[in-house]
């Protein structure tokens, strides 16, 4: 079923209109969270009820949770400030399995711990390839240097890669659950 999406232009269905935005998004730079955020209106979580201007998404940049929240506004869902705990009290999360092929506009995602372990949210763009936000840290930096600003590098931002390399990120692998399409896009959902 055809969707209309926030940008006034029609997809095949909310996955392709969630793609393509994805795509529009790629090599926007990631944005800290902080527990001392007061406004999360804006980024870099975007948690707002109409979809930013692109070039204020390109200037203020955003996190893994804004990134899902864009692609939700662009299909017509809803932003969450938490969308594991969104997720789990409507009682749609599912362990994560590695060796399970998921369908296409799956979220995978890791709990929020603290804010040195924010947790994590992606979205499966095709196969096993996923698009999310995140910076890379080198191995004598932690979230937290991040946090407190010593790290001026926050490459790759938005980007694409195959779900190995973020599944690699914590002993024992970063997501511990999925979340499959139909129970986080609106209904007019069609896989390819």
């Amino acid at each position: 079923m055809p969707i209309i999406a926030a940008d006034g232009k029609v997809y095949a269905s909310a996955y392709d209109c969630a793609l393509s935005f994805g795509f529009r998004l790629c090599g926007v730079r990631y944005a800290p969270w902080r527990e001392s955020n007061s406004d999360n209106s804006g980024a870099p979580l975007w948690m707002c009820h109409a979809l930013p201007s692109m070039d204020v998404l390109m200037e203020d940049g955003m996190n893994c949770t804004g990134f899902v929240n864009v692609l939700s506004l662009a299909i017509g869902g809803e932003a969450h400030f938490d969308w594991f705990a969104f997720l789990a009290a409507r009682d749609v999360l599912e362990k994560y399995d590695r060796d399970v092929l998921y369908p296409v506009g799956t979220l995978l995602l890791r709990g929020y711990t603290d804010e040195d372990d924010q947790g994590h949210v992606a979205f499966l763009a095709w196969g096993t390839t996923i698009m999310h936000s995140y910076a890379r840290l080198t191995e004598d930096q932690s979230f937290v240097d991040i946090l407190e600003g010593s790290s001026s590098k926050l490459d790759p931002g938005v980007t694409t890669e195959d779900v190995c390399h973020s599944h690699s990120w914590y002993k024992g692998g970063t997501y511990t659950h999925v979340c499959r399409p139909a129970n986080w896009m609106p209904s007019t959902y069609s896989p390819l």
